[in-house]
C-alpha cells in the first residue's frame, strides 16, 4: 500500500524544491510587487559574503531554450582573449555580465521576521554599490551590514539602489545574520549553465543543446575548458573589462515577427584556421 504520512509528504516537497541548486531553502530572489505602477518598492537584506573579492562575477550568454524559455550559459572567453575562444562570441550572440549574489531577505510572517536565502541574478550596478558602501565600513565584514534594496522602473528601466540600512531601526538582533541555510547551495545548474565548447557548437547547429553528452570520450573540442566562476573573478577585473574591447551585442526587442537576422559589424573577421570558428553566420529564432 502507497500510504504516507504528512511528516513523508513534507520531505518530499523539499526534495522537489532541492533539484536545480542543490538546496532546497534558497528560492530565487525578488522584490515585492508595487502596490501602484511607478511605486519604489524596498526589501532588507544582508549579502553573504565578507569583501567584494569574494562576488561570483560572470560574463553569460542569454539564449531561447527548446521550451521558449530565457536560459543563462556561462561564457567560455576570458578578458582580453580573442573572440573564437567562445563559439557564441564568434556568433556575435549576446553577452552581459551578471552578479550571482547570495542574498538573506527578510520579511514579516505573523508579525515575526523571518530570514529567507535567496539567490539573486543582480547586474553590475549593484556590485558598483556594494562596493563603495564596503569601504565606507572597512574592515567590517559585509555580511555584518544590514542592507536595504529600492528598486523603481519597470521592464528594462528597472534602476536598484542599494543603501546600509540604519541599525537603530533594524536592529541586528532581530534581522539575525543567519546563512546556514546556504550550505551545499550552487549558482550553477539552476542561475546559469556551464557547457562546453563542442556543446555551444552544438547549439548554433541545432538550436538546442544535445540531451545527453559523452564525457568519458571528448572529443577534441571537447578538451577546451569551461569557465565556471572566471570570466570576472574580482571587482577589479570588471572595472578592467569594461575598459577592454568588450562589447556587448543585445537580443532585440521581441516583436511578433517570428525571426530576426542578427547583424554583424562589417569590419568584423569571420574567416579562422580552426574549423570549429569558420562558420558561416546564422539567422537564430526566438
Amino acid at each position: 500500500m502507497a500510504q504516507f504520512s504528512y511528516e513523508d509528504y513534507t520531505k518530499r516537497q523539499q526534495a522537489t524544491s532541492n533539484r536545480g541548486n542543490g538546496n532546497y531553502k534558497v528560492k530565487f530572489f525578488s522584490m515585492p510587487k508595487p502596490q501602484m505602477p511607478g511605486d519604489v518598492v524596498t526589501t532588507i537584506v544582508r549579502f553573504d559574503y565578507d569583501n567584494p573579492s569574494e562576488f561570483l562575477l560572470l560574463d553569460v550568454h542569454t539564449l531561447t531554450s527548446s521550451n521558449n524559455r530565457f536560459v543563462k550559459v556561462n561564457c567560455l572567453r576570458e578578458t582580453g582573449q580573442s573572440w573564437d575562444k567562445c563559439p557564441f562570441c564568434s556568433e556575435r550572440m549576446q553577452r552581459t555580465s551578471r552578479f550571482y549574489a547570495k542574498v538573506l531577505q527578510y520579511t514579516t510572517q505573523d508579525g515575526k521576521i523571518v530570514a529567507q536565502p535567496c539567490a539573486w541574478d543582480a547586474p553590475m550596478s549593484v556590485v558598483a554599490q556594494l562596493n563603495a558602501i564596503y569601504h565606507d565600513y572597512e574592515p567590517k565584514p559585509l555580511r555584518d551590514i544590514i542592507f536595504k534594496i529600492s528598486k523603481s522602473g519597470e521592464g528594462r528601466n528597472v534602476t536598484y539602489t542599494v543603501t546600509a540600512a540604519n541599525p537603530e531601526r533594524y536592529n541586528p538582533s532581530v534581522y539575525v545574520a543567519d546563512f546556514s541555510g546556504f550550505e551545499g547551495f550552487k549558482f550553477a545548474g539552476s542561475s546559469y549553465l556551464n557547457k562546453t565548447f563542442s556543446e555551444m557548437n552544438y547549439y548554433i547547429d541545432n538550436g538546442s543543446f544535445p540531451e545527453t553528452t559523452t564525457r568519458e570520450n571528448p572529443t577534441p573540442q571537447q578538451t577546451i575548458p569551461t569557465q565556471p566562476q572566471k570570466p570576472l573573478n574580482s571587482f577589479e577585473d570588471f572595472n578592467t573589462a569594461i575598459q577592454d574591447e568588450e562589447v556587448v551585442y543585445s537580443t532585440p526587442e521581441h516583436t511578433t515577427a517570428d525571426t530576426y537576422s542578427r547583424t554583424i559589424p562589417s569590419n568584423t573577421t569571420t574567416a579562422s584556421s580552426a574549423p570549429e570558428t569558420n562558420r558561416p553566420r546564422r539567422t537564430y529564432n526566438y
